[in-house]
């Protein structure tokens, strides 16, 4: 029964995320009609896509400790019913300041989504079954990526942007409905899940740190004091810059790549839409890619965190790569390919970044540290629309801003190799953990 209960709730989240990806890429999609319709520029535009994560980050770390303090089922809930209701009245936008006000509150009504998922999967799955759990929430957002482009293209299309965004809206709160109605009726201990000792491994909380001399964190001072010592662990500040320079990149594909196909190749508004949908087809089989990969090798190491970083890194050098060649691409279809690669690529990374959270953090302490992780994140997906809209406008080519969020990814992929070698898990740390995995498993 709790089997069966737990992969329905991944099933919800994946669909949660497919949404949230969904009402947040309708406006990118848009954003042609919408720039012509209401006079905006590129830089404009940039500090409309920005203006998303200000608020997005904001929630991001208020939702974790709601999360903590109300429990993820009611916060997911109000959650989904607030960012629904605001893409419908982003329809309503008469100009520059008003989107940007509507952006604003719509990122903060989606900026718990992270961490009240990141708190849910804590609750109920074993360790053996984390990487894979993560990667069906997660593979939702790639998906709705993907459903977005040729569904909000052929609506707006036939419908115009106001009505597109007004009917996703209407897809969004049906969904809110069914979530609260499942969750009060068969979720009454969502936030404690039963517990599963035999499937349990140790966290690298629970494990001594053989980089800081005396206690581990998880040992040291009063309940509040162990909670904030997680805000400094190398590890988790190591992570958090990887994921920033993770979502720069991902915020440039979500908010540019329409307009970029319909500026630099001449694409119409639909054929647009169709072509940035291709690619996130390949960000779908990445994150699954990089969920299972993670795993395999850290049965045959038993070196937990070198699972998740070796992942990440290669994610974000590759992706690197391939968008610094999505600039050069001499034609609409080589740029397809190559923002399937880069984006493949960075979805590769894309559960690690959730995993070493849940490895390093204890269950009690998971919501705040989610969310201050992704807080940080999406620092990066304030930067990455708006410096990218700002190259746009004064260079009148993309060219610059593909190369810029390429060494912004290559950079953060070096600074996670150099601060994961000087923090590792000890020997025995690391065969107790893949032991303890390894018989989860069976």
């Amino acid at each position: 029964m709790i089997l069966t209960r737990r992969w329905c709730i991944a099933g919800f989240l994946f669909v949660a995320g497919a949404l949230n990806y969904m009402d947040r890429m309708a406006i990118s999609i848009a954003s042609p009609a919408i720039m012509a319709d209401l006079h905006v520029s590129a830089e404009q535009m940039g500090f409309v896509f920005s203006s998303f994560f200000a608020g997005y980050a904001l929630l991001n770390l208020i939702g974790g400790l709601a999360a903590d303090r109300y429990g993820p089922n009611l916060v997911l809930a109000l959650s989904l019913t607030a960012w629904s209701v605001l893409c419908g009245l982003t329809a309503l936008a008469q100009g520059f300041w008003s989107l940007i006000s509507l952006r604003v509150a719509f990122g903060a009504s989606e900026g718990p989504l992270g961490a009240t998922a990141a708190k849910i999967i804590n609750a109920w799955f074993p360790k053996r079954e984390l990487s894979r759990a993560l990667a069906v929430a997660t593979s939702g957002t790639p998906f709705g990526a993907l459903a977005a482009g040729p569904l909000v293209g052929v609506l707006i299309s036939y419908c115009g942007w106001r009505v597109s965004l007004t009917i996703v809206a209407v897809g969004g709160i049906a969904f809110a409905m069914a979530w609260t109605f499942y969750s009060m009726v068969h979720l009454p201990r969502a936030d404690r899940a039963e517990p599963v000792p035999a499937q349990s491994t140790p966290r690298l909380s629970e494990l001594p740190d053989p980089g800081v001399p005396g206690p581990s964190p998880a040992e040291r001072g009063t309940e509040s004091e162990r909670a904030a010592s997680y805000f400094g662990h190398q590890l988790v500040l190591a992570n958090a810059g990887a994921y920033f320079a993770y979502t720069y990149l991902l915020s440039v594909y979500l908010s540019w790549m329409p307009t970029f196909f319909v500026s630099r190749h001449h694409l119409n508004l639909q054929g647009a839409a169709f072509g940035s949908s291709v690619p996130w087809l390949m960000a779908f089989v990445g994150l699954w890619a990089g969920a299972l990969l993670s795993d395999r090798i850290f049965r045959s190491t038993g070196r937990l965190v070198f699972s998740r970083t070796l992942v990440q890194v290669g994610g974000l050098l590759v992706a690197a790569a391939g968008t610094a060649l999505v600039g050069e691409a001499p034609s609409a279809l080589a740029a397809v390919v190559v923002a399937s690669v880069a984006l493949c690529s960075l979805y590769l990374a894309g559960t690690s970044f959730w995993a070493i959270v849940q490895d390093v953090v204890p269950s009690t302490h998971v919501g705040r540290i989610s969310g201050f992780t992704h807080f940080i994140a999406n620092l990066g997906g304030i930067a990455g629309p708006a410096l990218t809209g700002l190259i746009v406008q004064r260079a009148d080519s993309f060219r610059t801003a593909w190369f810029v969020a390429a060494c912004i990814s290559a950079a953060a992929a070096l600074a996670v190799v150099f601060a994961s070698r000087s923090r590792r898990l000890s020997e025995t740390g690391a065969r107790d953990a893949a032991t303890a995995f390894n018989e989860g498993s069976r």
